[in-house]
């Protein structure tokens, strides 16, 4: 355990999730209308909750930005890279959202930086973080319970995909990845503080993840559980016997009743049900992809290739698509480099604290499972892109820092 200054970094990046999740709730009354997604309102509100990030950060630390001249200059050339695919796009005209977009995705960049370079948080502020961000899951939990009773008990749904939760997310496997935060979150909490409760709340959460029906939300949260548990106890083979057979069990029940049928159809007979016409989107995404290799074709263009593709969606459904084709291999190779620089602090964790480098080290690779099936992007405004950033990257980045200084005192 390492000693810190009294940090309210946990608090504000909590606080940030509330507020940006707060217009998808309430968008859902008809009194709140104004303010639901789609509208000139939301767009104000999250907007502004964006900027507002940094611009506290700042205030917090007297103005400092207390990030190094290498790191800026890092960051100078990802933003020179996204400016320069997108204005070599403008040719095709000027698009106000793409440009739009490029500003975002730096300051989401600088805001990174800035929490990263200036914030510490100790291990009894992490789990407070944890403990606040599983009651809101849970409470979200709740509310589709209700909103959904109908389904649960008749199994009828009033939304057009059949089995969805209707819910205040955009569909369901948005729900299940938040679900997945709540897996990750009540996971630690179990294993550090040994309460029963931990266990019924792990129960509750994989409750409302096969209710979903969302099979990449089922499938992450597995990996993530089999890769935490054998990375914390490696070195205990009761255990990993134990939890290694428990698996199999739960493997052999899903086979049994059927989980597991339209991805053994894939494998077998070359059947793309199972993804629901994500291999279409797919092969749409790849083909823009080939056609612009290099640079790719800017950012925000996804929903024009594939309305030209008679594709009404605005996503590839499969994130490193989306990387692909806003930037191409340039992009790619930089994701890429960034990936293996947090994998290796992801290491020095492991080192540092088993159980929290266990951890994150198990989230981050489910979380690279999940975007194979689903469009999420880092450094974004909005609940979506700000969870994940929080969630998988910043508290673990922040965490280690608080290591590496103590480290270096000692």
């Amino acid at each position: 355990m390492f000693y810190i200054r009294k940090s309210k970094i946990s608090n504000i990046l909590y606080i940030y999730i509330i507020l940006s999740t707060l217009p998808l709730f309430l968008g859902e009354f008809s009194a709140f209308h104004f303010i639901s997604q789609g509208t000139t309102m939301y767009s104000i509100y999250i907007y502004l909750l964006f900027v507002l990030l940094p611009v506290y950060i700042l205030i917090n630390n007297k103005g400092k930005m207390n990030v190094s001249g290498n790191k800026v200059t890092i960051l100078y050339f990802i933003m020179l890279f996204y400016f320069i695919f997108y204005n070599l796009n403008m040719f095709n005209g000027i698009d106000v959202e793409s440009f739009i977009k490029t500003i975002i995705i730096s300051i989401g960049f600088i805001t990174f930086l800035l929490i990263v370079n200036s914030e510490q948080i100790n291990i009894q502020e992490h789990k407070s973080f944890m403990k606040k961000i599983l009651l809101f899951i849970i409470l979200i939990s709740l509310y589709n319970l209700v909103k959904n009773y109908d389904m649960i008990v008749y199994g009828v749904s009033d939304t057009h995909i059949k089995k969805q939760f209707a819910s205040f997310f955009s569909n369901k496997n948005t729900f299940a990845m938040v679900l997945g935060v709540g897996i990750i979150s009540s996971t630690y909490l179990l294993v550090t503080e040994k309460k029963a409760k931990y266990i019924f709340v792990l129960l509750f959460l994989y409750l409302n993840l096969f209710l979903t029906n969302s099979t990449n939300g089922f499938l992450s949260s597995l990996i993530f559980l089999m890769l935490f548990f054998l990375l914390l106890f490696y070195k205990n083979i009761i255990r990993v016997y134990i939890f290694g057979l428990s698996s199999l069990v739960t493997l052999i029940i899903l086979y049994i009743r059927g989980y597991f049928d339209g991805i053994i159809d894939f494998f077998v007979y070359r059947d793309f049900t199972e993804f629901s016409g994500r291999t279409d989107i797919w092969n749409a995404g790849f083909k823009a992809f080939l056609d612009n290799p290099i640079i790719g074709v800017g950012i925000g263009k996804t929903e024009d290739i594939l309305f030209a593709n008679g594709f009404g969606l605005s996503q590839f459904h499969n994130s490193y698509i989306e990387i692909l084709v806003a930037g191409g291999s340039l992009l790619m190779i930089i994701y890429i480099i960034l990936t293996i620089i947090y994998i290796v602090n992801l290491k020095k964790l492991y080192k540092f604290n088993r159980l929290l480098g266990s951890l994150y080290i198990a989230a981050f690779f489910s979380f690279l499972f999940n975007i194979f099936f689903e469009s999420y992007s880092f450094f974004s405004n909005g609940f979506y892109s700000g969870i994940i950033t929080i969630f998988y990257l910043l508290i673990p980045m922040i965490l280690i820092k608080g290591y590496k200084k103590a480290n270096e005192q000692f």
